[in-house]
């Protein structure tokens, strides 16, 4: 919230939130009188701050603001480029790499295979990336996005290590 106070007159001034006690403001002296800024955490719902000034005169000036903030309930999307549903691989360790998205931003991204977590390096854009370990077979793995409100996708997914007999083992 940023604001200012128009006044020749030396002045203090204070906020109140949605009917609570109130904070004293820093005010920075400008031309025209002062300037304040200030973050507030604002409940779900609709939230009312007051901001009170006054000058040495004893004169006072109020402003309202009436600031709403909305639930976000949809869990991020994920969309996976590799490997593939089901997808055959080589080498027992893998780059899982996709993207997520989100009306709030996602905050964190990991892969968990059985008991074993894999933290994904999570980029601005929204894309990820994991290294996962596989064992031979079949294995199932789940990605995880989580945004900022706590709303969880997880992806459950598949992916095979393909481990091919060496021609000494062939008769």
């Amino acid at each position: 919230v940023a604001g200012r106070i128009v006044t020749s007159h030396p002045a203090t001034a204070r906020y109140a939130q949605n009917g609570g006690g109130t904070t004293a403001l820093t005010l920075t002296p400008t031309i025209e009188g002062y300037a304040f800024s200030f973050s507030a955490d604002l409940a779900i719902g609709a939230n009312t701050i007051v901001v009170t000034a006054t000058n040495d005169l004893g004169e006072e000036g109020t402003a309202t603001a009436a600031i709403s903030r909305e639930v976000d309930t949809e869990p991020p999307t994920i969309t996976v480029t590799f490997p593939r549903e089901g997808h055959a691989v080589k080498t027992a360790r893998v780059l899982v790499r996709g993207t997520t998205a989100d009306a709030d931003a996602v905050d964190v991204v990991f892969i968990t295979i059985g008991a074993e977590t894999f933290p994904a390096v999570l980029d601005q854009d929204g894309s990820f990336r994991a290294f996962v370990d596989l064992v031979p077979a079949s294995n199932a793995y789940t990605i995880h996005a989580i945004d900022r409100e706590g709303n969880e996708r997880a992806l459950p997914r598949t992916c095979l290590l393909y481990t091919s007999p060496s021609p000494r083992d062939r008769t």
